[in-house]
Order: structure tokens, then sequence, then C-alpha cells
């Protein structure tokens, strides 16, 4: 009689020497499997995305849906709801989901080659079939002054606060930070900066000085102040113009002040991976073709021929989870929503060209 082996409930049958004895995920990249998974638990991924619809394909039908289609499904559907859900005129940006195996603070493995490990990068571009938007605000801003004294600096300053919570931009706020550094890092006055100059026999005529930086523009735009109340604008406001810039300034801080708002600034754009952007949501300068513009194209110019730039207005580097997935699609929508109410009030207070 030969003895039986009780087997193991759990046990699995051996197969053949050459099958390998273990379950992987199929996937074109260590990046679509544990994305797809992470979707399907948040739950982005529904039942619906499953189905293919009735004029499908019979080749289509009966292929399996590969991770890749299913992501791909799953967030072009949310990108696309959410996009519908905040519209915006001038700020139009795209969605790109990659392991960026090249990007900054990706691992290395022991062969010295960086991979991309267990967290994607979740970038946004501005989309190439428009131009960046540009605006002016001195008109704007000197009309509101003229109405009460700070009420120009007090609006810039709550929509400099909101592009902090935004993606990469431009503004007479950077571009002063750029000449800093760019023109102004070897002197500590304009005096000097000229001496310089003419020791190394260039023409002084030439240079953007901190004098010629502020030139037409009141030095407050750079570093603009909340100086007035709500309650002082709000009576000085009249109908028309200014009881629109009021409610539009209304309505940003009204979703600044949500209790499950969480943006966190210091993650946004590209710079806290250590590196810049050449691109950006929105230009602002003060007067079109001003010499603070004039600076933002050096900066960009700059960087374009150092080669160390990325073309993403924002990236970040999600943990491939459900939880940090959802929280990723959250704040992402908040932005969204502070994107279309900020684009309100860049409207009202600015000029486009």
């Amino acid at each position: 009689m030969i003895a039986l082996q009780q087997a193991n409930a759990l046990a699995l049958p051996r197969l053949a020497t050459e099958i390998p004895f273990e379950y992987r995920i199929p996937g074109d990249s260590g990046l679509c499997a544990p994305l797809a998974l992470a979707l399907l638990e948040s739950p982005t991924l529904t039942d619906k995305m499953f189905s293919l619809g009735p004029n499908a394909l019979l080749s289509d039908v009966f292929a399996d849906l590969r991770e890749r289609d299913l992501a791909s499904r799953a967030l072009t559907s949310w990108w696309t709801r959410t996009q519908h859900r905040y519209p915006t005129s001038y700020f139009k940006w795209t969605l790109l989901v990659t392991d960026m195996q090249d990007a900054p603070d990706a691992p290395y493995n022991q062969n010295g080659v960086q991979q991309a490990g267990n967290h994607g990068w979740f970038c946004l571009s501005r989309d190439e079939k428009s131009p960046i938007p540009r605006f002016s605000l001195a008109r704007a801003a000197d009309k509101l002054e003229m109405r009460l004294e700070g009420f120009g600096q007090t609006v810039l300053a709550l929509l400099y606060d909101a592009l902090r919570h935004l993606p990469e931009h431009f503004s007479p706020r950077l571009a002063h930070q750029f000449a800093e550094w760019f023109y102004w890092n070897e002197s500590e006055n304009d005096e000097e900066m000229i001496a310089l100059a003419r020791e190394n026999r260039e023409d002084p005529a030439d240079l953007i000085t901190r004098e010629r930086f502020f030139e037409e523009m009141p030095r407050w735009v750079v570093n603009p102040k909340r100086v007035l109340s709500r309650e002082q604008i709000v009576r000085a406001a009249r109908e028309g113009f200014e009881a629109d810039v009021v409610a539009a300034c209304d309505a940003i801080a009204a979703l600044r002040a949500r209790a499950d708002f969480d943006i966190d600034s210091s993650v946004l754009g590209t710079n806290s991976f250590g590196i810049e952007s050449i691109d950006g949501m929105v230009v602002l300068v003060w007067q079109e073709f001003d010499i603070r513009g004039a600076v933002i194209d050096d900066w960009l110019e700059h960087l374009g021929s150092s080669g160390e730039y990325v073309d993403y207005i924002d990236m970040r580097q999600v943990p491939l989870t459900a939880e940090a997935v959802s929280n990723w699609m959250r704040t992402t929508e908040q932005m969204l929503h502070l994107a279309q109410l900020t684009e309100r009030l860049i409207a009202l207070i600015g000029e486009p060209f």
C-alpha cells in the first residue's frame, strides 16, 4: 500500500522547471501595474472602464486589457472630468504620468543606473497648442490705486499669494529675483555695478541696474502687502469693475479658507527637485514689453542655453499607492479650482498682449 501525504491546502502544483514558480503582473514598465492597482483601489478605476462599449471591434473585445490601458482610461476620465468642472479660458494644461528614470532624485541601482522605484512622476505641462498667456497689470492697478491708495497693492498681494499655490509662473516678483541673481549678485548697489562695468570695459548704458528695473513701476509691485482690510476696500469699491475685483478676490479667499484646502506651496513647480522650468502657466508684467519682461526673457534664454531644465510647469513624485494617488488627485482638483478663480482675477486686472 502506498502511503499518501496530506497536501497543504494552499500548496500550488509544481510546474515544469523551465516555468518560473512565481506570478508576475505583466506591464510595459514598473509604473503601469502598480499605478493601475492604486487607481483600482482609489477607486478611480471603475467597472465601467473595463467595458469597451457596444461597437467595439472583436479584436478589442477578446484582447486582454493591459495595465497601461486601464491606467490611461482612469486618469484620462478623471482629468477630463475635472477640467470640465473647472473650465478656464487661458490656462490649458496637459497631464503626463511617467517613470522618468532620468529625473532628479531617482534612485540608482548597483550598476549606477537610475531607477524609477515604486513611484511615478505626475507632471503638468502647458498645452503647446496655445501660446503662454501674458498680461500687463499697470492700468488696472493704477486705476484701483486712484480709487483708494493701497487698493491695487492689496489685490496684487492676494494674487501673488494665490500664484504661490499654482504651477510655475512668471511675475514682477520673479523677475526681481532673477535680476538679483543674474545681474546684481556681484554688486551692493548701482554705483558699484557701474564701476565694475567700466573696469571690464562694458558700456554702463547697457546695464539693467536696480534703478532701471523699477522705472515707471512702484516698488511695492515686487513684494505687495495687504495694506488695506476687506472692509476698507468694500467701502471704497463702486459697482462694476471694482465690485467685480472684490468678488473675484473673495472667491479666492473663500477657497483658501476651506478646512480641506491643503495645497503645499513648497512642493509645487519644479524647484523643489532642484531643476528649473523654461515654461510657465502665465507671464505677468507691469507694462507690455517693459524691462521686467526683458529680464524674464534673458533668464529663460540662459536656462535654455544651459541645457539643465524641464518644460513641465509642475512635477510631483507620487508613491504608487491608493492613498498617495488619491491625495494627489484631491490636491490637484483644488489646484485646478484655484487656477479657475485666479484666472478670473487676472482677466479683470490684466490686459492680455
